[in-house]
């Protein structure tokens, strides 16, 4: 069977051709929506067949992929993929041989590559992510940062690779980054805005998905603020291995696991100072100091 492809795209012209041709061989469609690209990512795309592009506005990723398939995708399986991500052979294989039968999603075996290392340890492999999902079956979460799809029915685990291989220098991962964490931190307020609605209002916060994950993925947050970024890289260099990676894996740690972490802690830090100083909302503040606002 076939998929449509949806990659989104904003100056990606260092990894989109790549990426497509990966994809090719389980093609039936392959829709890349672009967030206004100035390099020549769009040129780079169009001279495949197969390849349809759009433009829209980009909010961010939940958004985005929602936006196409609502608009562009009337039938079939859907598979996301990231302009900086590949398709292993194994997986082309894998997909070209998967048969539907009671499955409505399919998840992966996301595979991570740092500077061209393969992160091993550390908690982040394997790392299982579902990807395609049957039209009508799955959405992607509506939330600001680390958004997954949601399918609504059983999902196959396929075993084969998913390679995020991102060719972005270290100066350029760390300015994405920091554009990154005053997401991530925006992303920590509206779920705590979510948490007090729900408590007030006595809704199930069991059967609430967004509170679930909240709660199931974000224990971090309850750590004391200051010491958690330190307690979370310990525990994943140390108790799940991380220190056994080597090259650019081995620094990824650092930088994902303590710089990164640290960042997004010091931007929450310093949104609960301006909110009491100021007296003002998170939204406020967070267009105050970082120029970010969300409808």
């Amino acid at each position: 069977m076939n998929f449509n492809f949806v990659i989104l795209t904003f100056n990606e012209a260092r990894h989109i051709t790549r990426c497509i041709e990966s994809v090719l061989p389980v093609a039936d469609s392959i829709l890349v929506v672009d967030s206004y690209s100035t390099d020549n990512t769009q040129e780079l795309s169009r001279k495949f067949d197969c390849v349809t592009v759009v433009e829209n506005e980009f909010i961010n990723q939940s958004q985005q992929f929602n936006w196409a398939i609502d608009n562009f995708l009337g039938e079939g399986w859907i598979f996301r993929i990231d302009a900086d991500e590949v398709l292993s052979l194994e997986l082309q294989a894998e997909l070209k041989q998967f048969q539907p039968a009671h499955f409505c999603g399919i998840s992966v075996n996301r595979h991570l590559l740092f500077r061209h290392d393969v992160v091993r340890y550390g908690g982040l492999y394997p790392h299982n992510i579902i990807r395609g999902f049957r039209l009508g079956f799955g959405k992607c979460e509506a939330l600001e940062m680390d958004e997954h799809i949601v399918v609504n029915g059983a999902v196959a685990a396929l075993k084969s690779k998913l390679i995020d291989a991102s060719e972005l220098s270290v100066d350029e991962w760390v300015l994405k980054h920091l554009k990154y964490s005053i997401r991530e931190a925006y992303s920590y307020f509206e779920n705590q805005q979510m948490v007090a609605y729900i408590r007030e209002s006595g809704t199930d916060v069991v059967e609430h998905w967004s509170i679930r994950r909240f709660l199931k993925k974000n224990l971090f947050y309850r750590l004391p603020p200051g010491s958690r970024a330190l307690l979370y890289f310990l525990y994943r260099f140390f108790i799940r291995l991380g220190i056994l990676d080597h090259g650019g894996a081995f620094y990824y740690h650092f930088f994902q696991g303590l710089w990164y972490r640290s960042l997004v802690d010091f931007r929450i830090f310093e949104i609960q100072r301006y909110c009491s100083k100021h007296g003002v909302s998170f939204k406020v503040a967070f267009y105050d100091l970082y120029h970010f606002s969300r409808k």
